[in-house]
């Protein structure tokens, strides 16, 4: 179950993320939207809670997983989700608990090299194509800080890329 303070926190990146999808000028060519952003949004969170493939949420919100494949790249493109997690440290910094900070990185298979961050796994016997993500998150899991690069960057010195620009926090563990 969730706490009180959980849902406030997923309520307000909903309504952060409602009010900058609003802003953007997204072009339709004339047609009207078939399913409402909120549709979109409750399928991503969902993604991420759960895992989910595409075609596994096409069949639990009745959308065509390359629909929402399609929105969600049109969405990362225009910077929907920086400037909805830009705007939440904005306005609530007090879900964040500050006393500690939580630094780990990992890397992510990218087969096809898409991103022109990607670089050699070399500590994978297939030597994929792969890129590193490397995450700051605050004691109650807020992430504070994030960072894409080569698979072939050293951790440490991730480490400035990935510190915000103000800080959040006064211990940081790795």
């Amino acid at each position: 179950m969730h706490t009180k303070k959980e849902l406030e926190i997923q309520n307000a990146i909903y309504n952060l993320t409602m009010i900058v999808i609003g802003k953007l000028k997204i072009n339709s060519q004339g047609f009207q939207k078939i399913y409402h952003d909120s549709i979109y949004i409750n399928a991503f969170i969902t993604r991420l809670k759960t895992g989910s493939t595409w075609k596994q949420l096409e069949y639990q919100f009745k959308i065509s997983d390359t629909h929402l494949n399609r929105i969600f790249n049109l969405w990362c493109d225009m910077n929907v989700f920086k400037d909805v997690f830009e705007l939440f440290l904005k306005q609530y910094k007090c879900y964040i608990e500050n006393e500690e900070a939580f630094i780990d990185s990992t890397i992510l298979i990218n087969k096809f090299g898409y991103r022109d961050t990607t670089g050699i796994n070399t500590y994978e016997a297939r030597k994929h194509r792969s890129n590193k993500l490397s995450c700051i998150v605050s004691k109650n899991g807020i992430p504070l800080g994030i960072k894409l690069t080569n698979s072939q960057v050293h951790d440490v010195k991730l480490l400035l890329d990935t510190l915000p620009k103000k800080t959040y926090f006064t211990t940081l563990i790795s």
